[in-house]
């Protein structure tokens, strides 16, 4: 919404869609294998920092141009796809094999959920 208000545009605003969607597909299934044959709490603490890292940077070029936004966005959603797919294969490890579709239900729904309000709120 905010990007909105400030560009009054909604191509902008659905180019961040694009912003986000692009490292998906691009970069996506190569992550999601590539984090099977890596240490699962390696990534999660190093994808974790990133993102850390990219939204701290964030702050520091925000007033600059709202057009870096797009920037912020793929790369968070480039260190994203390493995350995500980490994050999920230790749900075997923290829940009993019996309540499986549950815990990969929420946690999806939830994923989804804060993905659609975040960009609600920009």
């Amino acid at each position: 919404m905010r990007l909105f208000s400030v560009t009054g545009s909604t191509i902008a605003t659905s180019l961040l869609w694009v912003a986000y969607s692009i490292p998906a597909i691009i970069i996506g299934p190569i992550a999601s294998a590539s984090v099977d044959m890596l240490d699962r709490r390696k990534v999660l603490i190093i994808s974790n920092l990133l993102q850390a890292i990219t939204i701290f940077m964030f702050i520091f070029v925000y007033d600059m141009n709202i057009f870096l936004l797009y920037g912020v966005v793929f790369a968070y959603s480039l260190i994203n796809q390493f995350y995500v797919p980490a994050e999920l294969s230790s749900l075997p490890h923290l829940v009993e094999k019996k309540v499986y579709p549950q815990a990969n239900s929420l946690f999806f729904i939830t994923q989804q959920s804060m993905l659609i309000l975040g960009f609600g709120i920009l």
